[in-house]
């Protein structure tokens, strides 16, 4: 891979993170539907109070009712007393106008209540819309994402081979290299005779060994002759 190719990859995925982390749908949605849900609990706990506040204005209705009705009776029963029964009605008919503005407050919780229900009905129904969406969506990416990783590479495939050549030329520029034995002194000693060879200095003090060393020469140099002259022939 080209140096040009290698700061065009790595740039198209700097962009393309880039605009992950400026925009992510997924998680602005995953936002958008969590603050529904705190809407929705926010409406449900008003709710629940309206709904104690009306029925706490019944149960104030209804003894307001029995009451008025228990000064009528009363009214009835003092009629020989006129002043009496003139106070019996005058509770009674107090009872009744606090029982008629409870009706008008009544009638004015069932409608804040009914409002009420129905919004937390329609917002259950759009987090449940939104949350059916979203799982499509993520379904799709996730398919588009799984063929995206399985097609090839626009730039061309990333030479294997190259890269480990390359590693491996680094690796044996940093090997030390050994230098315990030198192959020169080696090849010397097979190639001119022992004289020249770890047997040198051994020779140069036997008078014994310099004898060998002579013969063992001139065999050599007879067999070097004779392939000399062999080949000589042949060219003949």
């Amino acid at each position: 891979m080209s140096l040009i190719q290698r700061i065009t990859t790595s740039l198209r995925a700097n962009i393309e993170q880039a605009v992950d982390q400026i925009e992510n749908q997924d998680a602005l949605i995953e936002a958008a539907i969590g603050e529904m849900r705190q809407a929705n609990a926010r409406a449900r706990a008003r709710l629940g109070r309206v709904q104690r506040d009306r029925q706490t204005l019944q149960s104030r209705r209804d003894e307001l009712q029995q009451a008025a009705e228990q000064w009528r009776q009363r009214a009835l029963r003092s009629a020989a007393d006129e002043t009496t029964a003139l106070a019996c009605l005058q509770r009674h008919n107090r009872c009744t106008e606090q029982c008629q503005q409870l009706e008008q407050d009544l009638a004015q919780q069932r409608l804040e209540e009914d409002r009420l229900r129905a919004r937390l009905e329609q917002n259950e129904r759009r987090i449940g819309q939104l949350s059916q969406r979203r799982h499509l969506l993520r379904t799709r990416e996730s398919s588009l994402q799984a063929e995206r990783l399985m097609q090839p590479r626009q730039d061309g495939p990333i030479d294997v081979e190259s890269v480990f050549e390359r590693w491996e030329g680094r690796l044996i520029e940093a090997e030390p290299v050994s230098a315990s034995c030198s192959p020169l002194d080696s090849d010397l000693g097979v190639e001119f005779g022992p004289e020249f060879g770890p047997e040198a200095g051994v020779a140069a003090a036997d008078p014994l060994a310099q004898r060998f060393a002579r013969e063992e020469q001139d065999k050599a140099l007879r067999r070097q002759l004779q392939v000399l002259l062999s080949k000589e022939q042949g060219d003949e």
